[in-house]
């Protein structure tokens, strides 16, 4: 990784798509049979609005993937959206410091929305 990147460890989930809560944190054991199919539509894919990042996703084990952004202004000054629990919205990423463009900018690429 370099400077114009940032990653996170990430669950494959179940979401309501209409209210965001997040039913199950992990999704079922049957992963590998469907998830990995998506982890490949995933990887290499451009972030819809900032054609200028990009995605790679590597899974790891079960559930779990690496999830790596690229691309110019990203910062790690941003909130994390996993609720902790089942049953709760997932969280909205959000700059720790709006005067930060650069956090502003990543927050908008990870969650593809402006603030």
């Amino acid at each position: 990784m370099d400077h114009t990147e940032i990653a996170f460890k990430c669950n494959f989930a179940h979401m309501d798509p209409e209210t965001r809560i997040v039913k199950l944190r992990r999704v079922d054991r049957e992963f590998p049979h469907w998830g990995l199919p998506l982890i490949d539509v995933l990887n290499g894919m451009r972030v819809p609005g900032s054609e200028e990042h990009y995605i790679t996703v590597l899974h790891a084990t079960e559930h779990r993937c690496g999830v790596k952004v690229s691309g110019p202004n990203l910062t790690d000054d941003i909130t994390g959206t996993d609720p902790l629990k089942d049953n709760l919205p997932l969280k909205r990423v959000v700059p720790k410091n709006k005067d930060n463009p650069n956090a502003v900018k990543t927050a908008e690429v990870v969650s593809y929305c402006k603030y």
